[in-house]
């Protein structure tokens, strides 16, 4: 079972493992939910999910000018 603590295992910090969480437990997500279920800001948000993008931690996807989120889930060893 993948927690918090098993991602920052992985090398995650805690705001990238919940982020992480989030995309694993409900799947694609827009920044601004994303935003809203950690609450913190949508800038904060934005800088966060760029670094994990540029680590490929998780893959943004363009959806008619908005971007959605995917948890990178074989780059992290773990198969669903």
């Amino acid at each position: 079972m993948t927690n918090i603590k098993s991602l920052k295992e992985l090398g995650l910090n805690g705001k990238e493992a919940a982020i992480f969480m989030i995309l694993l437990e409900n799947g694609p997500a827009n920044l601004k939910v994303i935003a809203e279920q950690l609450e913190i800001a949508e800038t904060e948000t934005k800088n966060i999910l760029q670094v994990m993008a540029d680590k490929e931690y998780i893959t943004p996807i363009k959806n008619n000018n908005n971007y959605q989120f995917y948890a990178n889930h074989t780059l992290l060893g773990m198969h669903f």
